[in-house]
């Protein structure tokens, strides 16, 4: 009765922001977003219209995806997930959103939807292994059968060490991953999935010599509750007071890094310095930042690689995330060929999760 015009769960799950130029993205966030996507997304569950709603409608794009990476389930169970596009001028920046939500490109895109000639590096985060994004891995097979897949096990055994000594590690086992194919020019296009600390690793990783013969193939960079501005204006202070005594413990380098207490001022450490390398967000056509404030790790804004309410230039943690935040993305707005999403997802479950738990 009627149901073909009316909008099913998956479409009304996915809250889309009309679309903004790169320069927006440059904006410190004015409120708590994070705590405003969880009010939102426990009133659209609530709503009448969303508990009457179908799971699916037969003309949804992109419903298949969205149902193996985020179930629908029941109402009450419903992932929400808030969408903000930020587009250069030749895409359209500013202007309405295509009916797609303009993800055509995000995983694969360009020449040979299928994957010909794409190669997904999946890099995994602090204490992980190879097998944290095999779900994902999986997924993206399906989408793309004929995409060369690569989960990275070089860092495996040592996520303590250094952020750049990962990073190398991980730019040699891509190039003698991509060496060792019988045709080594037939990548030609190279997109990177990393979770948590190893989406730090992953831009670290692309920033070395090892990687500079393939930096123009660059294509995708999907970032899972990346700690791009370090560990700060989190709201989690029992893990904060955690983090440092078990960093103290096991003389984690990588923790110390992520901590902005690697040097005598944040400014001087690694996380500051991997901002401002010449190679960037800026080298891939698109970028996704996933972000949740549910998150229990990754604060929400360095996740989101946005300059936090609470940053201040007249503190050093402030003034450095402010630093990081601008080195990252102002090049990106410059430049005028990368699409950035930056994604928030709400669970249906209270309480501090983590993105593990939605991976």
């Amino acid at each position: 009765m009627g149901r073909q015009t009316e909008q099913s769960r998956w479409e009304l799950s996915v809250l889309r922001a009309q679309p903004s130029p790169l320069s927006a993205l440059l904006e410190p966030a004015t409120g708590q977003i994070d705590e405003e996507q969880l009010a939102q997304a426990e009133a659209l569950r609530g709503s009448a219209v969303f508990q009457e709603s179908q799971a699916w409608a037969s003309s949804d794009a992109g419903a298949q995806l969205h149902d193996v990476c985020l179930p629908t389930g029941t109402p009450e169970t419903q992932h929400v997930i808030f969408e903000e596009v930020f587009r250069p001028p030749s895409l359209g920046g500013g202007k309405a959103a295509a009916p797609d939500g303009g993800r055509g490109g995000a995983a694969g895109g360009g020449e040979g939807s299928d994957g010909d000639g794409l190669l997904v590096v999946f890099c995994h985060g602090f204490q992980g292994n190879q097998y944290d994004l095999r779900y994902f891995r999986n997924r993206v097979g399906i989408g793309y059968p004929r995409a060369r897949l690569l989960c990275c096990s070089s860092v495996e055994d040592n996520t303590h060490a250094a952020i750049a000594t990962q990073g190398g590690h991980i730019a040699e086992e891509v190039s003698r991953y991509i060496a060792g194919m019988d045709d080594p020019s037939s990548v030609r296009r190279i997109s990177f999935i990393g979770h948590s600390l190893g989406t730090l690793v992953i831009r670290a990783a692309i920033s070395t010599a090892c990687m500079e013969p393939y930096v123009s193939r660059l294509h995708s960079f999907i970032s899972l509750g990346g700690t791009h501005l370090g560990y700060t204006f989190g709201n989690n202070s029992i893990l904060s007071s955690a983090m440092w005594v078990y960093q103290r413990w096991t003389k984690s380098q990588s923790l110390r890094q992520l901590n902005l207490k690697d040097a005598g001022e944040p400014k001087q450490g690694f996380v500051h310095s991997l901002a401002q390398k010449s190679v960037g967000l800026s080298a891939f056509k698109h970028v996704v930042l996933v972000a949740s404030g549910q998150d229990r790790y990754a604060p929400f804004f360095s996740a989101r690689i946005q300059i936090a309410p609470a940053a201040s230039e007249e503190s050093a943690v402030g003034s450095a995330s402010i630093a990081m935040a601008k080195s990252l993305l102002e090049p990106v707005a410059q430049g005028g060929s990368t699409t950035v999403t930056r994604l928030g997802i709400c669970e249906a479950r209270h309480g501090p999760l983590s993105m593990r738990d939605f991976l």
